[in-house]
């Protein structure tokens, strides 16, 4: 068991870096798998409700179901898009990890009153601008105008509205009643093959109902048809 503890993160790389340092683990996508519970479990929780502000917690919750999904099934691909977006993830984890240090040093610095410290540069040149005589702010200021003509502006992105999907409480609800009536039934049964996250939720039911000894799960052979079967609880 872990226990949550309702902090106040500035978003989701601290919490995320926070649970990695608290279980010793390296930034790797078994270690993300492994904490994928616990921030799960840290947004469910959190006292703050706002939708800005759950946002990218909420998109870091995505990629990390799919690390996750991605770890415990040897069979399920991701597309060369969601596997730059993990790849991206881990890095930009790995550069707040030094930012985050580095304050730590120099908060030491701080503390034995070094308030003067600069980073040593091998440069033996640099180079400045300096302006013609001649020059004037109405000159100047035709510069600037051009460069802002010239400067390409941004298109309006096209506003796109997210479907919502099944959430993991109404998958562990709807296997529950499935079994109940027929004791026994065959995962491609229940997972929907056209929407991968519906696929990866079910999944992630299964193993929660698994843990909770609800069912059991059998598979014959590697990649073979995994059967679900409700636990049956023998009287002593």
């Amino acid at each position: 068991m872990y226990k949550v503890e309702l902090e106040q993160f500035e978003g989701p790389l601290e919490l995320l870096l926070e649970l990695i340092e608290k279980s010793k683990l390296d930034i790797s996508d078994i270690s993300l798998a492994k904490i994928t519970d616990q921030f799960l479990a840290h947004i469910d929780n959190m006292p703050e409700k706002d939708p800005r502000y759950l946002a990218n917690f909420l998109v870091v919750a995505a990629r990390l179901i799919l690390i996750k999904s991605k770890t415990l099934l040897p069979f399920f691909s991701v597309t060369q898009e969601e596997e730059q977006e993990l790849t991206e993830l881990k890095e930009s984890l790995e550069q707040y990890q030094k930012v985050r240090e580095g304050a730590k040093a120099i908060a030491g610095l701080e503390k034995r009153a070094q308030i003067a410290y600069h980073r040593p540069s091998g440069l033996s040149r640099f180079k400045a601008f300096a302006p013609p005589e001649n020059i004037t702010m109405e000159i100047l200021e035709q510069c600037f105008a051009a460069i802002l003509e010239a400067n390409v502006k941004a298109e309006a992105l096209e506003e796109k509205r997210i479907n919502p999907i099944v959430s993991f409480e109404e998958r562990i609800r709807d296997i529950k009643n499935r079994l109940e009536r027929n004791m026994k039934e065959h995962f491609h049964s229940i997972a929907d093959k056209s929407s991968k996250a519906h696929t990866i939720i079910s999944f992630l039911a299964v193993l929660e109902l698994v843990k909770l000894k609800f069912l059991t799960a059998d598979q014959d052979q590697i990649f073979g048809e995994i059967v679900l079967t409700k636990y049956q609880y023998v009287q002593s």
